[in-house]
């Protein structure tokens, strides 16, 4: 039974996120979220896991769709259709400009 108590309790739910994340994709270090996802033209959760050297780590594709969904809801106020880059060191989301906006 859950005891009610958060496991990172001064941090914001962003960083808490990004923790959790950090331990579930190993060598994970941002997630690219968005709602255009490349291969659908209709909004449809979308997340690629980069590591520390900016390349794509693979993960199944009900991860990435659960991944999409908590950083969507984690940040309910943010344009989706445009990419966002979430750095899981840090909890900060930044829109991402350029190839794949």
């Amino acid at each position: 039974m859950p005891s009610g108590t958060l496991a990172c309790p001064e941090d914001s739910q962003a960083k808490r996120l990004s923790a959790q994340v950090r331990e579930l994709v190993a060598g994970a270090y941002r997630l690219r979220v968005s709602l255009a996802h490349p291969a659908h033209t209709w909004p449809h959760p979308y997340c690629l896991v980069l590591g520390a050297d900016g390349r794509s780590i693979p993960a199944h594709h009900h991860l990435t769709r659960t991944l999409a969904r908590w950083v969507i809801r984690t940040f309910p106020d943010t344009d989706w259709m445009t990419a966002h880059e979430l750095d899981l060191t840090t909890g900060a989301l930044t829109a991402r400009c350029g190839k794949g906006c």
